[in-house]
């Protein structure tokens, strides 16, 4: 466990949106919930891909500065008809907002094939924003 993780204000539960940065301009990539946990582990479903394409990833995280994290986010691809395609990998910086309401900041992904080759055509880069989810 990373001890910088205790206490860190994005411990909680997250509505998360991925925007990238193509060509045509900003596009929604990804939607999500994300749980982080004190222990320096994270856990996500989104929507990118249904779940037989493996939509649950997980990841580690540390605190880099005040309010803010670095996390390494990883998943299996899957092909149609279930053999594995590889994995993926999202690098992610975030800071949490002063009130602990919503965090802001950048993301990189890339897809690798089972050989552990980069697929350039899956890569992306842009910016993440997201809102706590409470029982309230």
């Amino acid at each position: 466990a990373d001890k910088s993780a205790a206490g860190h204000q994005i411990v909680g539960m997250w509505s998360t949106e991925f925007i990238a940065n193509t060509p045509q301009g900003p596009k929604l990539w990804d939607q999500g919930f994300e749980l982080f946990h004190e222990d320096g582990t994270e856990i996500a479903i989104d929507n990118a891909v249904p779940p037989s394409l493996g939509n649950v990833c997980v990841g580690v995280w540390k605190s880099v500065g005040p309010r803010t994290i670095r996390l390494r986010h990883m998943a299996f691809n899957w092909n149609l008809d279930g053999t594995p395609a590889g994995t993926f990998l999202l690098l992610v910086t975030v800071t949490v907002s002063a009130d602990g309401k919503t965090y802001e900041g950048t993301f990189e992904s890339d897809s690798f094939d089972v050989d552990g080759n980069v697929i350039p055509d899956f890569h992306a880069q842009g910016t993440v924003k997201a809102a706590r989810i409470t029982v309230d």
